[in-house]
């Protein structure tokens, strides 16, 4: 069970790795500032110097440059903003680049660039932390990006992009971005068309076989990613295609080769289906030491492939992680959520209170929703936003946005097609806080494991509430507690027979009522204190 002082203890450490990380960043800043001078008084005395001082010098300005080129690019990746402004002007950078040929790579380039952008995320193998990546395509070559002025919205990643910054080796700090143009989106409905490529190395033995592989995939009986699309999606989404391989990759492969392994994969499968009808590409691999459980990109983006060129997002998965097939299952619909371009689910913290006032932060916990296979390891449905985002309920369909107060009834949200699934409640009037109900129940492949990792059944006892507003733009969906005087989020539904009344701005829900078949739930207006 995860507890709430567990959790507030984690965001004491992330504050403290904060500072820390701003303590790095300005200890970086110096060292640049400190190597600008070195670099440009060493090599303005070089000329003054013996012929055996001389090629000294030389040695010492060239190792300068290539410390001087790691401390930026460190300070690049944590604070781009301050990177900028410590660029060498043009004049010197080039007179560098002529004296010291050798070193002129790792010389900053100031320019405009143009190419296609693809977002990775990047999950730890104990689905505790994560990173998101923009990375650039400039040919065979691919550039991180760090934005020093805010990230901008990258809704269609895929797209022809021109960025303009400063570029050190494989990283950029970008100062402009303008979206060109954008590959045709993949849609999130409808049949997805997945190739599985199981691939290894030389001698080394798969830890995973095909027929395991497609169980996790394809399996008709028990948990799986078809299984889940279907019963989540209410039959609007599903995969086609199949499991291919294993294919033995004769390349040798670190982290940062990850787009040559999947070109290698791509060239030793095109034998065995036509690249061209895929949508959905998944690369099942050994652990290559790189520390994560799985890599996505998102959403879709134009690959290269015998057969010509297909629109597809790809996942990498770790094949150690795909048995037992439950969890196969969690990795996958994990990663594919990110393919969707979904974030996290994680819980919203307001110590006593279920929620603060409006504009409030609270303390987010990313992975912290244990109801949603994006948050904690769970095969838990996504959240009600996170199926609003992918058009798998509908307003005025399968939600209601609701303004103004009256009664509705929920049926369960694994109780499959019809019926009203969830309700998108604004937080008062003229603003943009919304408060997502929706009702669980034990039924189905997914959902029916929570009892498994419950201390109670609590959570199908009422309604749980996910928050979005200006605070959840990383995250889109966070997991509120309607019993803050428990030490847990374990069970953090609002049960029937309560009501609960929000003192910023006099919202009041009732859930009077919650039986296997549905969940009868009022919404009122009163005024704001």
């Amino acid at each position: 069970m995860q507890s709430k002082r567990t959790l507030l203890n984690f965001a004491l450490v992330l504050l403290g790795s904060i500072a820390a990380a701003n303590a790095q960043a300005n200890a970086h800043a110096d060292r640049v500032r400190d190597l600008n001078r070195e670099v440009a008084l060493l090599h303005a005395e070089k000329d003054s110097r013996g012929p055996g001082l001389r090629a000294t010098a030389r040695s010492e300005s060239t190792r300068l440059i290539a410390e001087r080129a790691a401390a930026l690019d460190a300070l690049i990746r944590e604070n781009p903003a301050e990177a900028i402004p410590l660029a060498l002007p043009p004049e010197t950078l080039s007179k560098l680049a002529a004296e010291y040929p050798e070193a002129a790579s790792l010389l900053e380039t100031n320019g405009t660039w143009q190419g296609a952008v693809e977002r990775w995320t990047v999950d730890d193998e104990n689905l505790a932390s994560s990173k998101s990546i923009a990375r650039l395509a400039l040919g065979d070559e691919h550039v991180e990006l760090y934005f020093g002025d805010g990230e901008p919205a990258f809704s269609v990643c895929g797209s022809a992009v021109e960025v303009t910054g400063m570029r050190v080796k494989t990283v950029m700090a970008v100062t402009n971005t303008t979206i060109q143009t954008a590959p045709p989106a993949c849609s999130t409905a409808g049949a997805q068309n997945t190739a599985v490529l199981l691939v290894t190395f030389p001698n080394v033995v798969p830890a995973v076989t095909s027929a395991e592989v497609r169980d996790v995939f394809f399996g008709a009986q028990g948990p799986s990613l078809d299984g889940f699309w279907r019963e989540a999606s209410y039959g609007k989404t599903w995969p086609t295609g199949g499991v291919y391989g294993p294919y033995t990759l004769s390349g040798s492969y670190t982290c940062a080769d990850l787009e040559r392994l999947r070109a290698d994969a791509i060239t030793a499968a095109a034998l065995d289906l036509d690249f061209t009808t895929v949508n959905r590409l998944f690369i099942v691999l050994p652990d290559i030491g790189c520390g994560w459980a799985g890599l996505s990109t998102s959403p879709c983006a134009l690959l290269a492939s015998p057969d010509g060129q297909f629109n597809a997002t790809t996942a990498y998965l770790r094949a150690d992680l795909m048995t037992p097939r439950t969890k196969g299952v969690q990795l996958v619909t994990h990663e594919v959520g990110h393919n969707f371009s979904l974030f996290h689910a994680g819980t919203r913290d307001f110590g006593t209170e279920a929620l603060g006032p409006l504009g409030a932060a609270g303390t987010i916990s990313e992975f912290g929703d244990w109801f949603s296979t994006l948050g904690a390891w769970s095969l838990g449905q996504y959240s009600a936003p996170h199926k609003a985002q992918l058009g798998w309920i509908r307003d005025g369909v399968e939600f209601q946005t609701v303004e103004a107060g009256g009664g509705f009834t929920l049926t369960p949200w694994e109780s499959g097609p019809g019926g009203l699934k969830a309700l998108r409640i604004r937080r008062g009037v003229g603003n943009d806080a919304w408060l997502w109900l929706e009702y669980r129940q034990p039924i189905g492949d997914y959902d029916s494991t929570f009892p498994s990792m419950l201390s109670n059944n609590q959570v199908f006892a009422g309604a749980l509430v996910h928050y979005q507003d200006a605070q959840t733009s990383l995250y889109t969906t966070n997991l509120l507690d309607f019993t803050p005087e428990t030490d847990a989020w374990t069970d953090p539904a609002l049960v029937a027979g309560q009501t609960w009344t929000d003192a910023a701005s006099g919202v009041a829900i009732s859930v009077s009522n919650a039986s296997p078949q549905a969940l009868t739930v009022t919404v009122s207006y009163g005024a704001a204190p």
